[in-house]
């Protein structure tokens, strides 16, 4: 299997690829897809992902809550098919206005579904923002395990190493504990609206360091056991504190210091910390959530209306039947847009559509090789 290939219609019957590739990993490539079959949109990856496979179907044995963790369609060792997130991940988000008790309910969520992992022993490894996908409905969900491995005597440097816990970093043996690292690195990155690495690494912003740089600078950071690796951050980027007013969320940011123990035994498990009711805030969702949505959503909205003419293209080069209602839905849902929305623009591209379904197929919509056939 290649990447180049023309379809996925013709290798696989039940998708066809709408756009060129949305992510590339060592072991894969992940495209948007459409499942012609229900109008869903979702993620199709290929590759060798055998190892990715074997772990995904551990867990899924394991029953782990929905809502934390994407939805799997199909598992095998070359293709993997789950749910789609339309608003892209965390790193796309980093330097907006974020809300700190969304920070915070990114936080729980996360180490929710580190719990259910690590009690599976399993180790993510590649926890970071990128890898944490965002829906509509300002949920999150944790992706991508190409790199989980059981936790059983890893001492692989391997992995992103802006997230890496310091023992990784040296090669040294780890556990479940450095996922909690990543964790607090991720927070702070937000907290520090996606600012963290360029202070950490970069002493110009115009100073392009190469990653083998960076990679000796992280460690440099993390030698200091005395002073511990919260406490130095804090140090670069004190010039600049004022900036960052979530630094004064003292049980917050006091989570996150224990998140960033340079010793692994002292780092808190997920739920130790989430039987912690002082870390977090407790505030009417209502109050913030829809605000927050919305400075979240904003920008994707042209995106997303060309998503579904996008998408409307495709089904009618490949989709040679009736579009139903729940065609019509999953698209409504895939855009984040109204179904009167999504119905108007059918509508407007094919004028005889709502007559001839209203004539022939009842509450249903047709597309042109149906409508050439009436």
């Amino acid at each position: 299997m290649t990447e180049k290939m023309e379809d996925l219609h013709d290798l696989f019957g039940k998708y066809v690829r709408i756009q060129a590739a949305i992510g590339r990993g060592s072991t894969g490539v992940v495209y948007q897809c459409l499942e012609v079959e229900t109008g869903r949109m979702v993620a199709l990856k290929l590759g060798n992902l055998i190892k990715e496979a074997q772990i995904l179907q551990y867990l899924q044995r394991r029953s782990i809550p929905e809502r934390l963790l994407l939805r799997y369609f199909l598992i095998s060792n070359q293709v993997i098919v789950c749910e789609f997130a339309p608003m892209a991940s965390l790193e796309t988000c980093m330097t907006k206005n974020l809300h700190f008790p969304w920070i915070a309910e990114i936080g729980q969520c996360l180490l929710r579904a580190l719990h259910h992992i690590h009690i599976a022993d399993i180790i993510h490894r590649d926890v970071k923002p990128s890898n944490v996908l965002v829906f509509s409905d300002g949920s999150i969900r944790l992706s991508d395990f190409s790199l989980a491995v059981h936790a059983s005597k890893c001492n692989e440097c391997i992995g992103d190493f802006k997230f890496m816990s310091p023992e990784r970093l040296r090669g040294q043996e780890y556990g479940t504990s450095a996922d909690i690292w990543s964790l607090g690195m991720l927070l702070l990155q937000l907290v520090l609206k996606g600012t963290l690495f360029t202070t950490l690494f970069s002493t110009q912003e115009d100073d392009n360091v190469n990653e083998e740089k960076n990679f000796w600078s992280a460690l440099e950071i993390f030698e200091d056991d005395e002073q511990g690796c919260f406490s130095a951050i804090l140090n670069i980027i004190s010039p600049h504190k004022h900036l960052f007013p979530l630094l004064q969320k003292s049980d917050f940011c006091h989570f996150i210091y224990t998140c960033l123990q340079l010793d692994p035994a002292r780092r808190p498990t997920a739920s130790d910390v989430l039987a912690n009711s002082n870390v977090w805030p407790q505030t009417d969702k209502a109050q913030w959530a829809p605000k927050q949505r919305q400075a979240i959503l904003a920008p994707h909205t042209p995106s997303r209306l060309k998503t579904l003419h996008l998408l409307l293209d495709t089904f009618e080069q490949f989709a040679p039947f009736v579009l139903t209602s729940t065609h019509l839905n999953n698209l409504a849902n895939d855009c984040q847009l109204p179904v009167a929305a999504v119905r108007a623009a059918i509508t407007d591209r094919r004028p005889k559509l709502e007559l001839l379904a209203k004539n022939s197929y009842s509450k249903e919509i047709c597309f042109p090789y149906i409508c050439q056939c009436t």
